[in-house]
């Protein structure tokens, strides 16, 4: 054969069999042909270097096998291992992944989405970040399953998250059973709906202990930098700590690299953890088990909320009907280490 793309059609007249038969073949539907006229059409197919042209069959079928995966911060380990994890899962079944990092930008984060509005992406799965989307137009009639985040009232999305609630609650139970008398609450935005279940269900906890737990004390800091999360963390609880507005046995950290900063400018100032001061993080970062003294966290199971949300994304990729809104929550666990006795 000369160097023209040969088509099914010239397949078809090679072989002798008709276009839908060939097509049977190409597309691997057993049972549609016998073995015979499968070798015969594999035996074409070798000879004449044919290739199906992927994007005419994705006009003619509506289906790329592909998804996208809208994430706001690619170097938190926590979202990298769970955009690994989906990865995994979808590449079993055939897709591939379109990973777009949104540094946690909400213009950068709307851009994406217009661009995926046009692409023939087969299904889009959102990663936490802003808590708001700008607009949830651009999800009209694409299926579409949130990681701890969500659009207000919106039907027809699915949402897959962690059990913030009962992660406040068991770090919470873990300062209680410590003997802590008075909590602080460090995060960098306590607005945040994930921070709110956080402090919900440890608050709930201490009320009824009749214990106070404090949630004044707001770190400023670049969500995405891990290490400016650290520095100023430090910085902060130093400078309470030097104004003796640290008057606190224990503290629920957000954030395991806030909790770090807050165990450096601790023992900067002499405290000894865990005996002089008890502390929680959040997320089960690696440095929370490499870090000396080494950090008890509140751990999400990235891999449950992987295998969940990409479930759930292809029940409505093949369903191929509306489905109303859904959410499946995920529990959380506590890594128990040497901030805590």
């Amino acid at each position: 054969m000369d160097d023209k793309r040969i088509s099914i059609k010239d397949l078809a007249k090679i072989t002798g069999y008709s276009v839908a038969t060939v097509s049977r073949v190409l597309n691997n539907k057993e049972g549609k042909f016998s073995e015979k006229t499968k070798e015969k059409v594999l035996a074409a197919i070798e000879e004449t270097n044919y290739a199906t042209n992927s994007i005419a069959k994705s006009l003619r079928v509506r289906k790329t096998n592909t998804i996208a995966v809208v994430i706001p911060d690619l170097s938190n380990s926590f979202f990298a291992r769970l955009v690994q994890e989906i990865e995994t899962l979808l590449f079993s079944r055939g897709f591939t992944l379109i990973i777009c990092t949104t540094d946690r930008e909400q213009e950068k984060e709307d851009q994406y989405l217009k661009m995926l509005e046009g692409k023939m992406v087969d299904g889009i799965i959102m990663i936490s970040g802003n808590d708001d989307l700008a607009s949830s137009n651009y999800f009209k009639g694409k299926p579409i399953v949130f990681i701890d985040r969500g659009i207000q009232d919106e039907e027809n999305i699915s949402i897959v998250g962690s059990n913030h609630y009962q992660g406040g609650k068991l770090a919470a139970q873990k300062l209680f059973d410590n003997k802590c008398k008075n909590i602080a609450f460090i995060t960098q935005d306590k607005n945040l709906q994930i921070n709110k279940e956080i402090f919900r269900g440890a608050n709930e906890l201490l009320t009824k202990q009749e214990i106070p737990l404090d949630n004044n004390i707001i770190v400023s800091a670049m969500p995405d930098d891990k290490f400016s999360k650290t520095g100023a963390t430090t910085s902060t609880v130093t400078e309470l700590i030097h104004k003796g507005r640290f008057n606190y046995d224990g503290a629920i950290c957000t954030d395991d690299r806030v909790a770090v900063g807050a165990i450096l400018a601790l023992e900067k100032c002499g405290k000894v953890i865990p005996e002089d001061f008890k502390i929680i993080g959040y997320g089960n970062d690696p440095i929370s088990k490499y870090f000396t003294p080494a950090l008890t966290s509140i751990r999400q199971d990235y891999a449950l909320l992987a295998k969940e949300s990409v479930k759930e994304l292809f029940y409505r990729i093949e369903e191929e009907v509306e489905r109303v809104a859904h959410a499946i929550t995920i529990p959380v666990s506590l890594v128990n280490r040497q901030t805590t006795i």
